[in-house]
């Protein structure tokens, strides 16, 4: 009777994880760029192109970042780390000290915001993940001001010191560092006439120090290959197209380990990681059947989160149907964009929460596995009791 009980509590604990949704900015256009370990989200209000950076502190207040002087117009959160830093870009406008900088890098400490420095040849710049200790990633690129393109950007790293390192290559076509994790490793790509390829970059400490720059992807066959999400255990997640055009999402330690796809997906036409926690969990969408389809990869499976809801959700009597899966921390929570239909259509910012808690015997497992896990439930009984999330 023991083995079977603990057979039933293996198989149960094996099942996919179920989550219930928490709204964040109802009834107006939001995405939720990145959630930390507090629970704490960042994002825009409005969209990317024409938003303005934003937090929220509780569910359904929404806090304005703060700008610089009256120096930007619009803007976008793009990731925060558990110190509560902040990074993104703001557009600047002729009064500022950036008279032709369309988007401008910037970073929150404590709320008050500053710009990053920039290349002198840079028109544009944006800063997409920070580390525990302030290391900034983004690109920067020659843009005419009021042009913002994804095309013909250059990888770039703010170290902690201030210091701003350029990791684009001469006669590159565009390259972008997308993630950095606590140990300084910086992951983005590289397209250049001969092909693109995911990179990693060994950051120095401070100004002077040498970068190792490493191809991921050496010696693969294919197209559009990306390393857009790294943990802290150096697990680094991407994805890249075959010569035959299908779409392949990956997790990479030492060598490339292609993942699955959801159960009955078809029609799969793009495919994006945006980030991998440190338990080895990643999220982003998939298009499929010119729909988006938010998905996460747990456990060598990959999931729809929508078919993983505890019920459906409902704004104003109408379904939710989320479509973008943004971020994950530590904990599990992740944040999406979900749409709802005509006559209120739209899309807004939500956090997903799993359910239910971990049980005991699970926890039990989990000390003779290894702490991980462990150290997961703790963390969010803790947020359980002081965070307005749960």
């Amino acid at each position: 009777m023991v083995w079977a009980s603990v057979a039933q509590q293996t198989a149960a604990s094996q099942l996919p994880q179920l989550y219930r949704v928490i709204g964040l900015n109802l009834g107006y256009a939001s995405e939720p760029h990145d959630v930390n370990n507090s629970g704490l989200c960042v994002g825009n209000r409005g969209f990317d192109s024409n938003g303005q950076p934003v937090y929220w502190p509780s569910a359904g207040s929404t806090a304005f970042m703060t700008k610089i002087g009256s120096q930007y117009n619009n803007g976008s959160a793009r990731a925060l780390n558990d110190g509560g830093m902040i990074v993104g870009w703001l557009e600047s406008n002729a009064t500022s000290a950036y008279q032709t900088t369309y988007h401008h890098a910037a970073a929150w400490n404590s709320g008050v915001p500053r710009w990053l420095p920039e290349s002198l040849a840079a028109k544009n710049s944006d800063a997409w993940d920070v580390n525990s200790d302030g290391v900034i990633v983004g690109q920067w690129d020659t843009l005419s001001p009021g042009t913002y393109s994804n095309v013909n950007f250059h990888a770039a790293a703010w170290l902690q010191d201030g210091t701003l390192l350029d990791l684009s290559k001469a006669g590159e076509n565009a390259s972008t560092a997308y993630a950095v994790n606590a140990s300084g490793t910086a992951v983005g790509y590289r397209s250049e006439a001969s092909g693109s390829y995911a990179l990693k970059w060994t950051l120095p400490s401070s100004a002077g120090g040498a970068t190792v720059e490493t191809n991921l992807t050496a010696g693969l066959q294919g197209t559009s290959f990306r390393a857009t999400a790294i943990n802290d255990q150096g697990l680094i997640a991407g994805t890249y197209r075959t010569t035959a055009g299908a779409w392949v999402p990956f997790l990479y330690d030492t060598q490339i380990q292609p993942l699955a796809f959801p159960a009955g997906m078809s029609n799969i036409t793009s495919c994006s990681i945006n980030e991998v926690n440190n338990i080895g969990t990643a999220v982003g969408a998939i298009t499929a059947n010119s729909q988006f389809v938010p998905t996460i990869w747990r456990d060598g499976q990959a999931y729809d989160l929508n078919k993983l809801l505890e019920a459906p959700y409902y704004y104003s009597g109408y379904p939710v149907t989320f479509n973008q899966a943004y971020a994950i921390n530590d904990l599990g929570i992740i944040a999406v964009t979900g749409s709802t239909p005509s006559p209120i259509a739209g899309t807004s910012a939500y956090l997903l929460v799993p359910i239910p808690e971990p049980s005991a015997f699970t926890l039990l497992l989990a000390a003779a596995c290894g702490l991980a896990f462990a150290w997961q439930y703790c963390q969010i009984r803790k947020v359980r009791e002081t965070h307005w999330l749960l």
